[in-house]
């Protein structure tokens, strides 16, 4: 059922002392109609006949829409159809999109002069985790238009055919990547630099999240009579320590957060080997003898063979924690 919210217009009657107020109910914020705002196609191959992918952007759209497409007098009913364009000259589409508000039309005029159109290459990449050090694994995504195939090359003498494939770079440096995009009647190319670092430095640590508790947990707090834990941190590096947090003073609700530096006492930047190992320990401070609750490890080959991810997640009996990382030169 659609809602509607209703203005109050408070109507005054100056006509007659016998005539009563009138209320006038104007209804606000309707649904209204499709409106068809452009129809834009997608050539998918550049020799007669040609593959054409229409589109046609829609707003006030409800959901429930049925769409007609009017191409030279042959209907369509998808969405967004393919059609084929098999003669020169123009072409006459026209949409109508049509709810249980109402419906809208737009037509437009696409021209083919020619048998024959030119390939258009373009790609863009990110790479996974926005990491660009070594090694860093680069997704690309072509874009060409009119392409019936594309080849790849990496500039480290690596090469894919794959329409959007992913490579991971090894060695730092700046490299050239060429995309070529082809079809029957046309080939052209596309290039791009793109520079992989070193591996980091420096691995920063710059907040830890106590995300969740279990329930059936009761901390030790004779000493201050409260109820909640009283949580704080360790940092350490091969088992030597580095910083710890403050505490957390009476904490059963979640998140509990330390922020860096605001919320924290020593090193947390700590220089980053192939083969070091960070340990982050979550401690409950009791009465006589405080308690860890969890301890969260990781090592820097972990870290490289997931691309210098900025944030890991930890679970241990019921516990739930999250570092949040970043890295430097």
């Amino acid at each position: 059922m659609i809602q509607r919210t209703l203005i109050l217009i408070l109507i005054l009657s100056s006509v007659s002392c016998g005539q009563k107020d009138s209320e006038l109910y104007v209804p606000y914020g309707e649904p209204q109609p499709p409106k068809v705002l452009n129809i834009v196609k997608l050539d998918l191959n550049c020799s007669m006949p040609f593959n054409v992918h229409l589109i046609g952007q829609v707003s006030n759209k409800l959901g429930n829409e049925l769409y007609e497409w009017d191409v030279d007098g042959t209907k369509f009913y998808d969405v967004s159809p393919i059609i084929q364009v098999s003669k020169t000259g123009n072409v006459n589409v026209k949409l109508t999109v049509t709810n249980s508000i109402g419906s809208d039309t737009m037509s437009v005029v696409f021209s083919y002069p020619s048998t024959t159109l030119p390939v258009v290459p373009n790609f863009n990449y990110g790479a996974t985790n926005n990491n660009f050090r070594i090694p860093a694994e680069i997704n690309f995504t072509d874009l060409s238009e009119r392409a019936t195939g594309v080849k790849w090359d990496f500039g480290d003498g690596y090469q894919s055919t794959l329409q959007n494939p992913k490579h991971i770079y090894q060695i730092p440096g700046t490299y050239t990547i060429v995309l070529t995009a082809y079809c029957d009647s046309d080939t052209a190319r596309q290039s791009a630099s793109i520079t992989i670092d070193k591996e980091p430095s420096t691995i920063q640590f710059n907040q830890f999240d106590l995300l969740g508790i279990p329930k059936n947990y009761i901390p030790e707090n004779q000493d201050d009579k409260t109820t909640g834990g009283d949580f704080y941190l360790n940092l350490l590096r091969d088992n030597f320590k580095y910083g710890s947090s403050n505490v957390m003073s009476n904490r059963s609700k979640t998140p509990v957060t330390w922020k860096c530096p605001a919320d924290w006492n020593g090193d947390y930047k700590l220089v980053y080997y192939s083969f070091g190992t960070y340990i982050t320990e979550i401690w409950d401070k009791n009465d006589h003898t405080d308690t860890q609750i969890l301890s969260a490890t990781f090592d820097a080959t972990y870290l490289r063979s997931n691309y210098y991810p900025t944030s890991l997640d930890f679970e241990s009996n019921g516990f739930k924690f999250r570092i949040h990382l970043s890295y430097e030169n």
